[in-house]
């Protein structure tokens, strides 16, 4: 691998969540709570409708957190038992 193409690489790896993530930099706004007199600040999600917070985090949260990173490390350790 050249390094021209290992820069690429990193790039990529480094832009792909930045790009699948923004949605929640958008949706999420600091809630105020006030329990027993006392002020709370929490991060609460405020989607336009409940179909787009599902398709979220469907399709890109359990995807990429889970789906993606378990068939890659399935395919290694396959690769791997071959090898042995």
């Amino acid at each position: 691998m050249t390094t021209q193409m290992a820069a690429v690489v990193v790039a990529v790896i480094w832009m792909a969540p930045v790009v699948l993530f923004t949605p929640w930099v958008v949706v999420y706004r600091e809630k105020l709570y006030n329990v027993s007199g006392f002020d709370y600040v929490a991060c609460h999600a405020e989607w336009s409708s409940v179909s787009h917070s599902r398709a979220f985090t469907l399709g890109v949260v359990f995807l990429t957190c889970y789906l993606i990173p378990l068939v890659i490390i399935t395919v290694f350790y396959v690769l791997i038992a071959v090898k042995v």
